[in-house]
């Protein structure tokens, strides 16, 4: 409804409430859709499912900006008409293909306050902080690449080159995530080498001279995102109680939320102040604090019996809030 109402705004104010509602409800699907994943995969298959689900938005992200491309070229207004018709399809798609939600009753416990609280777990709470810089680090290339592109003396549409290498990158790459070197690569090892790589990437994009240039930064940066996609979705799923995968899902989702209004704040700044040498350098050594410290995280995350907050008055078994193993 919010896209048709963005199709037939004839005025301001009716584009400003569709949008707002299509802001709304634009990634309320993302917890329970990831909460899904992790509740039918096995633990140790999960970090591969979720990579499998990026490739599908990759995938998607090709198609929509071939499909906008030409769209473009005729109306905008047919572009929400088509996006609208393509929500519908795949709700009618949910409610028809997806088994239906059949899930066995809920396991009584002695205490009737609620026990699932997870902006009282710390542990949730240092990588939702973490998540946070990853998404202001990764919106720097969806929103202000272009703009570095201009200010580099490139054509902004070129950023449209790159981000198809991107999603190429990644869905070319996940068979090798098969490989024995790879899928018995530890969390923490894999949280360093793909920051590493998401490092040196964005510093290329700094130093880059021509479209050769920043397609190879592209490559080297998208095998970093390839390492990284899905793990922290996992220890998030693994963190959470049961029954509360959906809840920790969302609040560590907010984090997108978050850098949706700070990294074109921080990034346009930057880049107007620095240049697009300080804005990747920037955003390069952002990527080595994170390399630097997401192990001590998964190192917390995956302790086992570790459980950093308890309904005050139970112990953890009394509650029925054991912590699972975590992945």
């Amino acid at each position: 409804m919010a896209q048709l109402g963005l199709a037939a705004a004839n005025g301001l104010v009716m584009v400003i409430c569709c949008a707002v509602l299509l802001g709304l409800v634009f990634e309320i699907y993302q917890p329970p859709s990831q909460a899904m994943i992790a509740d039918v995969v096995a633990p140790n298959e999960q970090v591969r499912a979720y990579g499998l689900l990026n490739v599908a938005l990759a995938a998607a992200g090709m198609g929509a900006g071939l499909l906008a491309a030409f769209v473009g070229r005729w109306d905008l207004r047919w572009l929400f008409v088509i996006d609208a018709l393509t929500c519908l399809l795949c709700a009618l798609t949910v409610r028809l293909v997806l088994p239906a939600d059949r899930r066995a009753a809920a396991v009584k416990t002695t205490d009737p306050e609620p026990v699932i609280a997870p902006w009282r777990d710390r542990v949730l709470l240092r990588m939702l902080a973490a998540g946070t810089l990853f998404a202001i680090i990764y919106l720097q290339i969806m929103i202000t690449l272009p703009l570095a592109l201009d200010r580099a003396g490139m054509s902004p549409s070129d950023a449209g080159l790159l981000f198809t290498t991107s999603a190429l990158t990644i869905a070319a790459g996940q068979p090798l995530m098969r490989w024995r070197l790879l899928s018995t690569m530890s969390a923490p090892a894999a949280f360093v080498v793909g920051y590493g790589l998401l490092a040196l990437g964005l510093a290329g994009y700094g130093f880059a001279r021509g479209l050769p240039a920043y397609l190879a930064a592209t490559v080297v940066w998208s095998v970093g995102d390839l390492l990284l996609v899905g793990r922290a979705y996992a220890l998030v799923a693994g963190l959470a109680p049961p029954g509360g995968k959906g809840r920790y899902l969302a609040v560590y989702g907010t984090s997108w939320g978050i850098a949706g209004i700070a990294a074109p704040i921080l990034g346009t700044q930057l880049l107007q102040h620095a240049g697009p040498v300080g804005l990747w350098t920037a955003m390069a050594l952002a990527c080595l604090l994170l390399a630097a410290l997401q192990p001590a995280m998964v190192r917390a995350a995956t302790r086992p019996g570790k459980a950093e907050f308890q309904p005050k008055g139970t112990d953890s078994k009394a509650a029925g809030t054991s912590v699972p193993e975590r992945q």
